[in-house]
């Protein structure tokens, strides 16, 4: 009776009964040492090592529906007579040890799969003529558990195996920026296998690449950090910070450009912090700051490349970013469903309204769905989208894409040159009212077709004095129901209960409705928000440092912006307006720079940088 065990957790947990055996036999050592067909142990079986012994038992296993593992051992390598026995038993051999609870320290609370199952095979050595060989001396088939079917045994552990060659291909797939998922497709292909069906997971492939981050983690951070000093070696306004572990290990690094920061100073009162992404090569979480800017494209604000997802990781992101933004945090912020970034916004950000971002949940509709809904997830994704009367995210994704590509690459590119397409376009009237004209002469094409939008609806509401200064606005064909539009006279004030003009910052049709009952030839300047402008105004601290100095300066600022706006607006109208703009404007600023600076002059138009 086996009553003594290596690991103290398992003593006495399995009791193998050496007389249910047939005991070794000086007879037996006659037998061959030819490999044996044989797909049940049995006693006498003889190997030529023990690790041939654990490969036979362990393809006995697979086929019946459990795996092993190796047990006790008696006799040891180099000393004596060396290792005399082996016993391989059931993966479900034995108790689970009982750990030591400690106050102090949190235990992890994993469950285990032993039962104390009885099944094992032994096998001892023997010495004949010189000639070393292994016998089975013992071997039960018996399980106090249910065995496993072929299609479940597979994803047992002991059976989850990567080869080098895959190995390999893995690592240059990861390199490559390919997806787990597309690299588990590509390798069921090339082996012409059943999906779901390598010898390994994705998760095993996960593993793997995070072993391969942890072999490179220390010199791809060196380099980064490398690469980011030499930035702000050549651009002294580039930001970028970082963290070290105890370890002296880097755990987070952030950047942003000096454009970058300018352009939250206007469009940073909603922004999408896209966690999605991660970095291919060693499967690193990419984070990615972005708004919208006045011409409807991604705006990159910042990115951040961290070693964890956690609250700690991300409350140490938030941070660098309010300060690479000076303190200014966004009145509204976008995620998706990330529960350890949404409780460190609540930290770092109490005054930021957090939201979900719809396209970030749409983007993992495929691998939510596509399994379930098979070749009809692509039917089901354009239903969706009309039910709830949503746009097609395709150009939109195609611009977030693109910025992920300049977050890795180090470019800050703003897309010049779609801006320059929008300005080319022709602007058409539909209104033909004075109000349309004087929204075209000041929004970009972009903020204007969706105020153009909203102009041409608001002719169909009717507006209805109700006292107070509060309008109830119905559609002609209703009524019943509608909006309610309140309007301060003394502060030019509009405020619907849709909310549009808060969400968006373009004017609903209710209100417009209202300023054309009120003969509004034009919108009022507090509707035409500076982010949704053709001309950015330059920042509020100039214009405040001009101001407090001389009033008479701070009017000529805000006239050369209404003017600029202007040319802009006429210059749009067709190529040759633009190239001829363009020259003359060129010639100008040439002029002005030639013109002298006096000391006056440079202190009243002092600004803080």
């Amino acid at each position: 009776m086996l009553n003594d065990y290596n690991d103290p957790s398992e003593r006495r947990s399995l009791s193998l009964d050496d007389t249910s055996s047939t005991e070794e036999s000086q007879d037996d050592t006659r037998l061959s040492l030819e490999p044996s067909t044989d797909v049940i142990p049995y006693i006498g079986q003889k190997f030529e090592t023990h690790d041939t012994a654990y490969e036979f038992y362990s393809k006995f296993a697979k086929r019946c529906g459990f795996s092993i593992r190796r047990h006790r051992t008696e006799g040891k390598d180099g000393i004596g007579k060396g290792l005399t026995r082996r016993y391989f038993v059931c993966h479900r051999a034995g108790n689970t040890p009982v750990k030591a609870t400690s106050d102090t320290k949190s235990q992890r609370n994993r469950k285990s799969s032993r039962c104390g199952c009885q099944a094992y095979m032994r096998i001892s050595r023997n010495i004949d003529m010189g000639v070393s060989e292994w016998r089975v001396t013992g071997f039960a088939n018996h399980h106090n558990h249910e065995l496993l079917e072929p299609n479940q045994v597979r994803f047992l552990p002991a059976y989850r195996t990567i080869s080098d060659a895959d190995k390999l291909r893995i690592q240059m797939f990861a390199k490559s920026g390919i997806s787990v998922q597309q690299m588990m497709r590509l390798m069921e292909l090339e082996k012409h296998v059943e999906p779901g069906y390598l010898p390994f997971t994705e998760k095993d492939v996960r593993n793997l690449i995070q072993s391969f981050r942890k072999v490179s983690q220390n010199e791809e951070g060196i380099d980064l950090l490398r690469m980011c000093k030499s930035i702000k070696e050549k651009e002294p306004n580039f930001k970028y910070d970082f963290t070290l572990d105890q370890n002296n290990m880097l755990t987070g690094i952030a950047w942003s450009y000096a454009s970058s920061v300018q352009s939250y100073e206007i469009f940073g009162d909603a922004v999408v912090f896209d966690t999605t992404h991660r970095l291919a090569a060693f499967d690193l979480p990419l984070g990615i700051w972005v708004g919208m800017n006045n011409y409807g494209m991604p705006c990159f604000f910042g990115c951040v490349l961290l070693q964890e997802e956690n609250v700690q990781s991300f409350t140490w992101a938030l941070k660098v970013f309010l300060n690479f933004m000076n303190g200014k945090a966004p009145r509204t912020i976008l995620t998706d469903q990330n529960t350890c970034l949404r409780e460190a916004i609540s930290v770092e950000m109490p005054k930021t309204k957090h939201a979900l971002c719809v396209w970030l949940t749409m983007a993992k509709f495929p691998s939510w769905f596509n399994s379930v809904l098979g070749e009809r997830y692509n039917e089901w994704k354009v239903e969706f989208y009309r039910l709830y009367n949503l746009e097609r995210p395709d150009d939109f994704e195609h611009g977030w894409r693109e910025m992920v590509a300049v977050a890795v690459d180090f470019r800050d590119q703003m897309g010049e040159q779609q801006i320059m397409q929008q300005n080319l376009q022709n602007i058409c009237l539909k209104t033909g009212t004075p109000m349309e004209a004087h929204a075209a002469s000041v929004l970009t094409p972009f903020a204007f077709s969706k105020l153009q939008d909203e102009l041409v609806l608001a002719a169909h509401y009717a507006s209805v004095p109700m006292g107070e200064g509060v309008f109830l606005v119905r559609h002609h064909t209703k009524m019943d129901g509608g909006q309610k539009v309140l309007w301060i006279p003394h502060e030019e004030l509009l405020s619907c209960n849709c909310n549009s003009f808060e969400f968006s910052g373009i004017l609903c049709r209710h209100a417009l409705r209202v300023l054309s009952t009120l003969n509004f030839f034009q919108i009022p300047e507090r509707y035409l928000l500076i982010r949704w402008r053709r001309v950015n105004f330059v920042p509020s601290n100039l214009v405040q440092g001009i101001g407090s100095s001389s009033n008479e300066q701070a009017e000529q600022v805000q006239a050369l912006q209404s003017m600029v706006s202007t040319l802009v607006s006429e210059a749009s109208k067709s190529k040759e307006r633009m190239d001829f703009a363009s020259r003359e404007i060129s010639v100008l600023l040439s002029r002005i720079k030639d013109l002298s600076v006096s000391f006056s002059d440079s202190t009243n138009c002092s600004h803080r940088g």
